[in-house]
């Protein structure tokens, strides 16, 4: 699951060193919703981001990703490009 997270991470956020990785320790774009609003989380550190990945991707998405499961991961925001990004990293077996 490691190396899915870090795939997550980098293409969500460079591998966490921009957006949401910097400013809210969320390297994996991981939303809530509060009140009927989504909002991205807000984590103490990146490993609790990781931590919080890892119990998402076992609970709710189950497998590596496609292009549907791609489209629900980034609320269909470019999810062509995020699923690229994921195999380009998940692919380079280097965790």
């Amino acid at each position: 699951m490691k190396r899915v997270c870090k795939a997550v991470a980098c293409a969500e956020t460079s591998c966490g060193t921009r957006g949401a990785a910097l400013s809210k320790n969320n390297a994996h774009g991981i939303m809530a919703w509060k009140n009927g609003q989504r909002y991205l989380r807000t984590f103490k550190n990146l490993d609790e981001s990781y931590k919080a990945c890892e119990e998402l991707w076992d609970r709710v998405y189950q497998r590596l990703p496609d292009h549907k499961l791609a489209k629900k991961y980034t609320g269909n925001d470019h999810p062509e490009t995020w699923l690229k990004n994921f195999y380009l990293v998940y692919n380079n077996n280097t965790f």
